[in-house]
């Protein structure tokens, strides 16, 4: 099985992870699992469904070539647009994490909730490059609460079973 697999099928299901700007323009989102690649325009590519690759990780343009960085094991893959990749050294590696960075006069921006990654040039126009699909928003509006509601239950439970007088 391939570390790599490429599709033609956007990925737009999960909170942005990280993301790159290579100097032509081209945007790469990782989100989670899946790595989505953007024309300079804002247009999809193609993605990569990164079976190897999960939890925290940061990404960076090498030419052509994706830097993929692996925080918590601390080993770095270099992706070829082909999807064959190598491991490289990852000693130099910064985290570099970002929430904007301008390239070639452009501003890329990921919003607060990691949700949605825009672009605006210098005559303030705005493009979303990766936007999360607002059904995979609301499950995991829905998910948090019911996540409150069961430790709230929980609490209720905890504070009557201590206030009820032994018989």
């Amino acid at each position: 099985m391939n570390k790599f697999e490429i599709s033609d099928t956007e990925c737009n299901f999960d909170r942005i992870t990280d993301y790159a700007v290579s100097l032509d323009g081209t945007v790469a989102v990782g989100a989670n699992q899946y790595l989505n690649i953007y024309h300079n325009d804002g247009s999809f590519l193609y993605s990569y469904w990164m079976h190897d690759v999960s939890g925290a990780y940061t990404l960076e343009f090498s030419d052509k070539d994706i830097l993929i960085y692996k925080i918590r094991k601390e080993e770095s893959i270099l992706l070829h647009p082909d999807g064959s990749y190598l491991s490289v050294d990852s000693a130099n590696h910064k985290e570099n994490s970002r929430s904007s960075q301008t390239i070639n006069q452009i501003d890329y921006q990921i919003n607060s909730t990691l949700t949605e990654l825009t672009a605006t040039d210098q005559s303030g126009n705005t493009r979303i490059i990766y936007q999360m699909s607002a059904s995979a928003q609301q499950q995991d509006i829905l998910l948090t609460l019911l996540i409150i509601v069961t430790a709230i239950a929980g609490i209720i439970i905890k504070i009557q079973k201590k206030e009820k007088p032994s018989a």
